[in-house]
């Protein structure tokens, strides 16, 4: 009989693109395509063309801007058993870990200014050696990441492994660490 198997799986993660930029840059470029279009219409005000073409740029802007920042749905999933853990990422290897490998899960957070840079970094020690596993928002909605941690914890009571959790912040230069509520 196949054990009792925990799926969460995630398609978007928290709609984060690497290709970010400031509030203020997209609307100064808002603002510069206006001008565009004042210009244009200003030349050209007995035409149709100015207004036209200064709607058609802005269209054409707004679109590239959506197919080029758009995060990719690929699935992302992670599952405990009674048996392993997996994790399944698109870019990155498969990875599972079997319960008798390890005595101790450690989950470390590693809070950042940027917000989709906060990574979970989570390190299965054993008595001779240790393999890591690392995430952030952009691989699971904040929810699920909530519900791994949650699994992890309480599998780990169950499976009579040591279970521990901890919050790094950096400020001013300075690292704070506080256990993590999980």
């Amino acid at each position: 009989m196949e054990p009792k198997k925990i799926e969460i799986i995630d398609y978007s993660g928290e709609n984060f693109n690497l290709l970010s930029f400031s509030c203020s840059t997209f609307f100064i470029i808002i603002v510069i395509l206006a001008i565009v279009n004042g210009i244009i219409a200003f030349f050209f005000p007995q035409l149709f063309i100015g207004i036209s073409l200064g709607s058609f740029i802005l269209i054409i802007f707004i679109l590239i801007c959506y197919y080029i920042f758009k995060s990719p749905s690929k699935i992302r999933m992670f599952s405990i058993s009674d048996k392993e853990i997996e994790f399944f990422f698109p870019k990155i290897s498969y990875f599972r870990i079997s319960w008798p490998e390890f005595k101790k899960i450690e989950i470390i957070l590693k809070k950042f200014d940027i917000k989709p840079f906060h990574i979970y970094e989570i390190n299965f020690i054993g008595k001779d050696s240790q393999k890591n596993f690392s995430f952030s928002l952009s691989d699971f909605q904040r929810e699920k990441i909530e519900k791994i941690l949650f699994y992890l914890k309480e599998y780990a009571r169950k499976m009579r492994k040591n279970f521990r959790a901890v919050k790094e912040i950096e400020v001013s230069g300075v690292i704070i660490v506080e256990d993590l509520e999980v």
